[in-house]
Formats: structure tokens, sequence, C-alpha cells
């Protein structure tokens, strides 16, 4: 009994450490709380969060004018402070033509340039914003010889369905995402899949980022990990690793039977995680790696760029 209670205690120290270890590494290298207004990645990144939600808007079915009026004041504010310290030379990942794509519809609407915040968009930006592609043009993308590669490079975030992705090829990509490598071949994975267009749109209440075009998802998957198959403490990032290489490859499967996904993130505060668990139906002891919409194409696709960064600033070779 006393070996026990000790194990237990040295159990839970070593667990405290390591997720004090995380918090306070966390709280310092973030940009939560030492807002690093000079620093190069953090504006860049801040200006990519504010660009992307332009994209996004603007690939909706039904486009909501002057919207993200919110954050503008924001986006102009960083990329000032970018062009003082780094010139107006972004970075290849940062492509201001959402703005002008933003303005564009705006005038093509008779939106007066007068209204805010279209009358600070002065920079043009001819790098693509967005395209259409088609089902045809797609399927004949990925029969190329390198299959992988086209797969990869053809798929694209969806936020516009046209119905239920078939229930069988559902099944044949969760099959295949099963071959996923985990660590000592524990595959603690679990896939909920939801089909109920209320129940769909009761759980989606709960993930942030869906709002402009969750009633147009016929399907919604969310992916959990099971705590249980953790053994040590060392191990408690370990079930995000194994569900985000499940994930992958199960979007890659989806994609190769020609179903749409659209990635909705799972960053969710305590009570908002366990309200979503139990309106899920999902024990505690899984934790929710993410939300993924699923479902057929439409016709013609309109989907965000999103350019990328370099490979130079991806890659280094030691």
């Amino acid at each position: 009994m006393i070996i026990r209670s000790l194990k237990f205690i040295k159990s839970f120290i070593e667990y405290f450490a390591c997720c004090l270890y995380d918090m306070l590494k966390g709280f310092y290298f973030s940009n939560m709380v030492f807002k690093r207004s000079k620093d190069k990645r953090v504006l860049g990144s801040n200006i990519m969060i504010n660009l992307h939600r332009i994209e996004k808007g603007l690939t909706l079915r039904n486009v909501k004018p002057l919207f993200g009026k919110w954050f503008f004041g924001k986006l102009f504010q960083d990329l000032k402070s970018f062009e003082e310290i780094n010139g107006s030379d972004y970075p290849q990942n940062i492509s201001i033509s959402a703005l002008s794509e933003y303005k564009k519809f705006h005038l093509e609407k008779n939106i007066s340039e007068e209204k805010y915040p279209l009358n600070l968009i002065e920079k043009e930006d001819t790098r693509a914003l967005s395209g259409t592609k088609k089902v045809e043009e797609y399927n004949s993308s990925i029969n190329s010889e390198n299959h992988f590669f086209s797969l990869a490079r053809s798929r694209s975030s969806i936020r516009n369905f046209s119905a239920k992705a078939n229930l069988e090829d559902v099944k044949k990509a969760v099959a295949l995402a099963i071959k996923t490598p985990s660590v000592c071949n524990r595959q603690p994975w679990k896939v909920h899949y939801y089909q109920n267009k209320h129940e769909i749109e009761s759980l989606l209440k709960y993930q942030n980022g869906n709002l402009g075009f969750r009633d147009n998802i016929p399907g919604l998957i969310i992916i959990t990990g099971n705590l249980k198959e953790m053994e040590f403490s060392y191990e408690r990032h370990q079930i995000f690793t194994e569900g985000g290489l499940f994930s992958m490859t199960l979007i890659y499967a989806l994609h190769s039977l020609g179903i749409g996904t659209c990635c909705l993130n799972w960053c969710s505060k305590p009570l908002n995680d366990w309200k979503a668990h139990k309106a899920a139906g999902i024990p505690q002891d899984q934790e929710i790696i993410m939300y993924l919409a699923v479902g057929m194409y439409e016709k013609d696709i309109k989907t965000t760029i999103s350019p990328k960064k370099p490979l130079t600033d991806v890659l280094h070779v030691n």
C-alpha cells in the first residue's frame, strides 16, 4: 500500500512538473502576454490570421458586405508596423491580394469606396487570392504520374458542399487512416461521424471559426485520442502528435475519394471542451483533436489560395 502510494505521488509530481514546464514555456514564448510588436515573425503571424479571415469570408456562398470591420484596424496597424521595420517586401506567405479582392467585391456591389474599411485599402497586390476549380479538373489532376504530389497540391479546404459524403467512402477513408504510424502501435484515435443536421449545428457552436458556413456542413467528423492509452508523464503531447498524424492521413484519404473537407481547429477553453464532450456523447477520457467538416464538392469550387512560406523558411539542413 505504501509503495503504491509513493508511486502515485511520484507520478503526480512528474506530471505536474511537465505541465508547469509547458505552461512557463508557453507563457513566456507565446504572444499571449509579452506582446512582441517589433518581432517580424509575430507581426507576420498576426497579419496572416486577419488576411486569412478575409480570404475565407470571400469564399462563402453568401458574402456579407463589409464583413470583418472589427479586425481591420488591427490589420492595418500591423501592416504599418511591418513596413516600418522591414519595408513593404512581405514574405512569400503574406499576400495582401486579399485586400484588393475585398475592395473589388464591394465596388462591384456599388458600396461606396469612402465607407470604412474600404478607404484604408490603397495598395494593390497582383498575387492570386482565390480561384475556382471543377470536380472534373480535380479528378484529372490526381491521376497524373506522381499521384501523391498531385493529390497534396490539389487539396484545399472547402466551405461550400453540395451533399453528404457516401458513408461507405467515409468508412474506406477511415480504414486507410488507421494505417497511420503510432507510438508502440497503440493507435489511440477515435472517429466520431455525425450526419444529422441539427446535431451538427449544435456541435459546431462549440468550435470557433465556422459561423459563416455552419448551415452548409452536411457531415461532421470529430477526431479524438484516448488518454487512457498514454502511459507516462512525458507522453503528455503524444496524443496530439498521434491525432494530428491520423487526421492528415484521413483528410488525404477523403480527398482521394472526391470528398471535400474543411479543417476546424479545436482551441478551446476547459468549460467549452467539457460541454462539447457532453453534447457529442464523447467520453471525457477522449481528448478532442479537431473537427473536420466533410461533404461532396459543389460543381464549381471556390477556395482560398492561402500562399505558403518558401522552402528556405521551413527547411534547415544541418
